[in-house]
C-alpha cells in the first residue's frame, strides 16, 4: 500500500492467460485491453493496479470486463468491488448483472437502506442485514461482493475473515479518501503471502478530477483532501517517464467517447498532457455544431459574458446572480422551443458552483413552466455524468470575499479539479454564463478557456480583451462571518452520497 521503487516490477508468480482473448464486450479499444490483460495477469502484486480514466474514456466499462475476465480465467477467485456513494456501487452491480446471476453477485447494503431503496432491476441482487440469521455465510460463497468503500471495512466485523477476498477493486477512487481505501484494504485483504493467492488492489478513476470532500479543517490539514490514487501517481514509482506510465502499474485511457473535439481541447491540454483522442460518435458530439444560435457555426461553445449582480441572503457564503440565472433560462427556452429540431429536457444539464443560485435557476425554470426534467444543482452533482448540452453559470461578478470560497470549498476560481469537470459535461454544446472580470484572475485554467472562446468567436455579450491586464488579487485567508454551504434543498438536485461530513471529533462520515 505504500510503494516504493525497491519494489519488484513484476511478479514472476502471475496468472496464466490465454494466447486469444475473448471478451464479453467487443467495443474495448487498446488501451482498455491491456489494463484488462495487466490486472488478470496480476504481475504487478502486491502493488496497486491504476486505470487511469480521463472524462469519457470508459474507466467503467473497463472495470466491468475486468470483473468478467477474472472471473472467467480464475475460477476460484473471489472479488470485492468498492465504490464510494451507493448511487457508483448500484451502477456497478446493474453493469455486471448481464453476465452474473444473483447467485454469484450480491450488493451488501448497510443497515441504513433497505431493498426497495435500490433501482429495481437490481432489487435481486441485493443483502440486507448480512449479520443477521447466518447470511454472512450466503456471502462468502458469492463470487463478487459489491459495496461503499466504507461498509467493505466492517465486512471483517461482521464475520469475513481476512484473505477471503482475492481482488479488491476501487471505482471512482478518486472519491475515496486514502483512509477508507486503506482501511478496507487492510481489513480484508491480505498482501503478504507469497503465493499466487497475494491480494490484489485495483484502483479506477481520475485523480484530475473532483476528490473527497471533506469538511474537517483538521483532516484537511493532514491531506485528506487527496485521495489514495492521486497520492500514488505523485509517486516515483507510478511517474510518467519519457512520455509514458509504467505499463506494469497504471495504464491510462486516452479515447474520448463523449464530446466534441472543439469541447475536450482545452481540458485535454490543462490537465491531461495532450493525450486524448476524440472518438465520440460524430452524428451525438457534432449535431450541434450549426446550433442557429451559435456565435460562430462549427465551434459549439458559447462563452456570454455579463456582470450581473452577486446577492446572498443573511451570513450564507452561497452567493446568486439573478441576471445570469434568467440568462441560463433563456437560453433553455432557445434550446427546448425556438431550436429545429429542439433538444428535450434531459439532454439538458444546467452547472453552477452555488446552491442558492441552483435554486433560483430551478424556481424560474419552474415559473416559466419549462424544463421540468432538467438537473440543475453543483459540480459534485454531475460529475461522472453527461449532457448533450451543458449550462454553466459561473455567479461571481466581484472580487469580494473570493478568499472564502477558497475556505469553504466553493466557486470556480483557483479550482482546477471543479474547473475540469464542470466543462467536460457536455457533449455537443457548451454554454458558460460569467464575468471575464473575474474569471480572469484564474491564470492557469479560466483565462485560457475564455481565451480560447474569444479566438475562435464562441463570444457574445460584454467585451474583453485577452490580452490585457487583468486585476490581481491577495487570496490570503480573511475572517468572513459567513455559515458554510447550504444542506440539500428540495428545489435542486444535490449529491447527498458525495458528501463527506465532520464528525464530532473531526472525522470524515460517509453514507454506508
Amino acid at each position: 500500500l505504500l510503494p516504493s521503487l525497491k519494489d519488484p516490477d513484476v511478479r514472476p508468480d502471475g496468472r496464466s492467460t490465454p494466447s486469444v482473448w475473448r471478451w464479453a464486450n467487443s467495443s474495448l479499444n487498446t488501451e482498455q485491453q491491456a489494463a484488462i490483460q495487466n490486472i488478470v495477469r496480476a504481475e504487478q502484486r502486491p502493488l496497486p493496479y491504476i486505470i487511469f480514466g480521463p472524462p469519457g474514456t470508459g474507466k467503467t466499462t473497463t472495470v466491468v470486463e475486468a470483473v468478467y475476465q477474472l472471473c472467467k480465467h480464475e475460477d476460484n477467485l473471489r472479488i470485492l468491488l468498492v465504490a464510494p456513494s451507493n448511487d457508483a456501487a448500484d451502477v456497478l452491480v446493474e453493469r455486471l448483472s448481464q453476465y452474473f446471476p444473483p447467485s454469484e453477485l450480491c450488493r451488501v447494503i448497510a443497515y441504513s437502506r433497505t431493498i426497495d431503496m435500490l433501482p429495481a432491476p437490481i432489487q435481486s441482487y441485493a443483502r440486507e442485514k448480512v449479520s443477521e440469521g447466518g447470511k454472512i455465510g450466503e456471502i462468502l460463497r458469492m463470487k463478487i461482493v459489491v459495496a461503499t468503500v466504507n461498509f467493505a471495512a466492517r465486512l471483517v466485523f461482521l464475520g469475513v475473515p481476512r484473505g477471503h477476498f482475492d481482488v479488491l477493486c476501487v471505482d471512482e477512487a478518486g472519491h475515496a479518501t486514502e483512509p477508507e481505501v486503506v482501511s478496507a484494504a487492510a481489513s480484508i485483504m491480505d498482501f503478504t503471502e507469497e503465493s499466487n493467492r497475494c491480494g490484489q488492489l485495483i484502483l479506477a478513476g481520475d485523480p484530475k478530477q473532483l476528490g473527497p470532500i471533506v469538511t474537517s479543517d483538521i483532516c484537511r490539514r493532514f491531506g485528506l483532501e487527496k485521495s489514495y490514487m492521486e497520492r500514488l501517481t505523485e509517486d516515483e514509482a507510478y511517474a510518467r517517464k519519457s512520455g509514458t506510465y509504467p505499463k506494469e502499474l497504471i495504464t491510462k485511457l486516452i479515447r474520448n467517447y463523449r464530446s466534441h473535439y472543439s469541447i475536450l481541447k482545452l481540458p485535454n491540454e490543462l490537465f491531461y498532457d495532450g493525450d486524448l483522442i476524440t472518438s465520440s460518435d460524430f452524428g451525438v458530439s457534432h449535431n450541434l455544431s450549426k446550433w442557429e444560435y451559435l456565435p460562430r457555426q462549427g465551434f459549439p461553445i458559447v462563452f456570454h459574458s455579463m456582470e450581473g449582480e452577486n446577492l446572498r441572503e443573511g451570513n450564507s457564503p452561497s452567493w446568486y446572480n439573478p441576471q445570469e440565472a434568467m440568462q441560463a433560462v433563456e437560453y433553455v427556452d432557445l434550446l427546448l422551443n425556438r431550436s429545429r429540431p429542439p433538444l428535450r429536457s434531459e439532454e439538458i444539464g444546467i452547472i453552477t458552483p452555488y446552491h442558492r443560485q441552483a435554486q433560483k435557476i430551478r424556481l424560474a425554470l419552474d415559473k416559466k413552466g419549462i424544463g421540468k426534467d432538467i438537473k440543475v444543482g453543483s459540480v459534485e452533482v454531475f460529475q461522472g455524468q453527461e449532457r448533450r448540452c451543458i449550462i454553466l453559470s459561473t455567479v461571481r461578478s466581484e472580487t469580494e470575499h473570493l478568499t472564502t470560497d477558497l475556505r469553504f470549498n466553493l466557486g470556480f476560481v483557483s479550482n482546477k479539479k471543479r474547473f475540469n469537470v464542470a466543462i467536460t459535461r457536455a457533449k455537443a454544446l457548451l454554454i458558460v454564463i460569467g464575468c471575464p472580470r473575474v474569471l480572469a484572475l484564474d491564470k492557469d485554467n479560466w483565462h485560457p478557456f475564455m481565451t480560447h472562446c474569444w479566438e475562435n468567436g464562441g463570444w457574445v455579450g460584454d467585451e474583453w480583451d485577452p490580452h490585457t491586464d487583468d486585476e490581481t488579487i491577495d487570496l490570503r485567508d480573511e475572517e468572513d462571518d459567513f455559515e458554510s454551504e447550504d444542506e440539500e434543498d428540495d428545489e435542486i438536485v444535490v449529491a447527498p452520497s458525495q458528501m463527506v461530513q465532520q464528525g464530532a471529533a473531526g472525522f470524515i462520515a460517509r453514507e454506508e
